[in-house]
């Protein structure tokens, strides 16, 4: 029979179990936030401006969205502008371009002109070839990451901050 010690200290005593509270925030916010680590890492980022979202009829009453961007790298003695069409999802990855009922194609486009920018991720070795474009406000973009790096920030905060002595 374990005996238990009364003590007249307040307040939530969490001993071992902080470790694994700790462990798991930690975990979770780490799958939560390595997209957004993973490119953090092995590409750049820069502004981009949209150039044109364009509407391309594909029948049976769809059509495809694609948006053609713009954005400026400063190199060592000179400034390099670079276009590219590819756009990336809410994962943070290259997509390819949404097929859509021609209404909400359409309205996809309008939303894209109206948002007129965003970001463009690129390896620095080829970044015509290897760029895309999360747009401000384009569907499929998440905050995952931003709720992954609290998460992390949490569980750390578990492990450094102690209860009561």
């Amino acid at each position: 029979m374990p005996q238990y010690i009364a003590t007249d200290r307040p307040g939530l005593n969490m001993g071992p179990w902080r470790f694994v509270v700790a462990a798991v925030l930690i975990s979770v916010g780490l799958f939560l936030a390595w997209p957004w680590i993973h490119i953090r890492l092995l590409m750049d980022t820069a502004p981009a401006n949209l150039i044109e979202a364009l509407v391309f009829p594909t029948g049976g009453g769809q059509a495809r969205v694609e948006s053609i961007y713009a954005w400026t790298v400063q190199e060592k003695d000179c400034r390099v502008s670079w276009s590219a069409t590819r756009i990336g999802d809410g994962h943070l990855r290259p997509a390819a371009d949404p097929v859509l009922p021609l209404a909400e194609a359409e309205a996809l486009a309008e939303r894209l002109r109206d948002a007129g920018g965003g970001r463009v991720y690129f390896r620095a070795n080829d970044p015509a070839g290897t760029a895309f474009f999360i747009a401000a406000g384009a569907p499929g973009e998440t905050r995952r990451h931003d709720i992954g790096l609290c998460l992390v920030v949490t569980g750390l905060l578990a492990l450094l901050l102690r209860g009561r002595r």
